[in-house]
């Protein structure tokens, strides 16, 4: 059955009401996991919500906070096969009413957006009188059973903190125009690289070995994924200017991308022989050999580069890499440690600090390190994997300290009792032991017998409260 909602104009804003709606966190992360945009929401509560409405939707963190994760703009309500019919899908949460994403309104991908801060001018209910949070320091999720609506001034609030993140993802190049593996650029960056190198040809007849005209033409080449004349104008710049630091490490990088990694490595080993210290030479000559076997030559690279630029944490982070594939755990320790320090908001650098303890036999530091991977970053279900292993193995017993590390992999199985079982252990390390508790069910009805060593795990983890 699908639900024909007629938008009342008089009664709403241009695009309709805004309603919150309360997820679980694993509900989040398992839409996460899926790879695709918002484009679905199934809820008992959707009878309210007209085509033209939007759903906010929000979790709450181990610390109680308030995190937006989604935005859906409501196409239509229908019920759940007319849902898989329309979405091709069947593997759906379980709800009674489906919304629909609008056709003609772009689908947004989940995101992890901290609005705790923001509560407090948050206003619920036609007239406003419902607030949430109120004189706490803690979310209760029993105040967001209800899907609530919001307010104008509410629903402003939560689309200021939505697209100004959307503007932060696209001022760092990760909009829909983001440059791709080639090179390519957006479409106004190609168009003004067309515009310099027609201006430029003029001046290159004129002056052809003017060196720094060369390698710009060669970077404007690049704009416009040529690779080919990108790294001919490099070429000619080097011919005239062997010392122009510039077109050589470009050159270096444009055979890197192309896959020469030898001969990427010989650029970058000249431009790191400069008479003029460049210490991103010396990091991408590291990665260089790294890649090539050398691992002895990367480090010594790494560790150059840093004598000149001892604040780049990048840096710290693969050279760390590189310590644990020859299994050098304790330099990679020490390496990692200050790529943390440099990097705190670096959810990777922070799995590989956990890695590290993990291998030296460190359980405390390593569930730590995952934990915190998985508050900076826990869309990555192979953070929240690590830290569920690193929990059982600090306070599982016996049996807890039996079970292997297992990556997540590129897809969330939600049918799969041993991608279910180590998703709950994630739950249990962060703190929603009573959501792991629920998989223990799920887990029955799959006919597995991981649910009961499950359940033990999450009564062992009921104890430790």
């Amino acid at each position: 059955m699908e639900m024909n909602h007629e938008t009342d104009g008089a009664a709403h804003s241009l695009h309709g009401r805004d309603f919150m709606l309360y997820w679980k966190m694993r509900s989040i992360v398992a839409a996460a996991a899926a790879g695709r945009p918002l484009d679905v929401v199934s809820s008992r509560q959707l009878d309210r919500v007209h085509p033209g409405d939007r759903i906010w939707v929000v979790t709450v963190d181990g610390d109680g906070r308030l995190i937006l994760s989604g935005l859906l703009t409501v196409g239509r309500i229908v019920d759940r096969q007319r849902a898989i019919e329309v979405l091709g899908d069947s593997n759906l949460w379980d709800g009674t009413l489906y919304a629909l994403a609008a056709e003609d309104v772009p689908m947004e991908p989940i995101e992890v957006l901290d609005i705790n801060h923001l509560v407090p001018d948050m206003r619920f209910g036609p007239d406003g009188s419902v607030r949430i949070g109120a004189d706490r320091d803690r979310i209760d999720t029993r105040d967001l059973q209800t899907m609530l609506e919001m307010t104008p001034e509410t629903a402003e609030i939560f689309a200021d903190a939505w697209w100004l993140e959307v503007l932060d993802h696209m001022a760092n190049g990760e909009d829909d125009l983001e440059a791709d593996e080639d090179g390519d650029q957006s479409e106004a960056d190609a168009e003004e690289a067309r515009e310099f190198i027609a201006r430029a040809s003029e001046d290159l007849r004129l002056n052809p070995n003017d060196a720094e005209l060369l390698y710009l033409l060669g970077v404007a080449h690049a704009r416009i994924g040529d690779r080919e004349r990108e790294m001919e104008f490099y070429n000619r710049a080097l011919l005239v200017d062997p010392d122009h630091q510039a077109a050589r490490f470009d050159l270096g990088c444009a055979y890197s991308d192309i896959g020469e990694t030898a001969k990427a490595r010989d650029e970058f080993s000249i431009a790191a022989e400069s008479n003029t210290p460049y210490a991103p030479a010396h990091f991408m000559l590291g990665t260089m050999e790294g890649r090539l076997g050398n691992t002895e030559a990367a480090i010594r690279a790494f560790r150059n580069g840093l004598e000149i630029d001892a604040g780049d944490g990048g840096a710290y982070i693969n050279l760390s890499e590189i310590y644990m594939l020859e299994g050098r755990f304790a330099e990679a320790l020490a390496a990692i440690e200050r790529g943390c320090t440099l990097m705190p908001e670096n959810a990777d650098a922070f799995f590989i600090l956990g890695t590290c303890h993990k291998e030296l036999g460190n359980k405390q530091a390593a569930l730590d390190a995952f934990i915190e991977a998985t508050n900076l970053d826990f869309m990555v279900l192979d953070h929240l994997f690590a830290a569920g292993t690193a929990w059982a193995h600090l306070h599982g017993g016996e049996e807890g300290s039996e079970i292997e590390y297992r990556m997540c992999g590129p897809v969330f199985e939600l049918k799969d009792p041993l991608t279910q079982f180590h998703y709950a252990l994630g739950l249990i390390a962060i703190g929603e032991v009573d959501d792991a508790r629920n998989i223990v069910g799920e887990l029955r009805e799959l006919g597995s017998d991981l649910s009961e060593r499950l359940a033990r795990l999450v009564a062992a983890a009921d104890r430790g409260r």
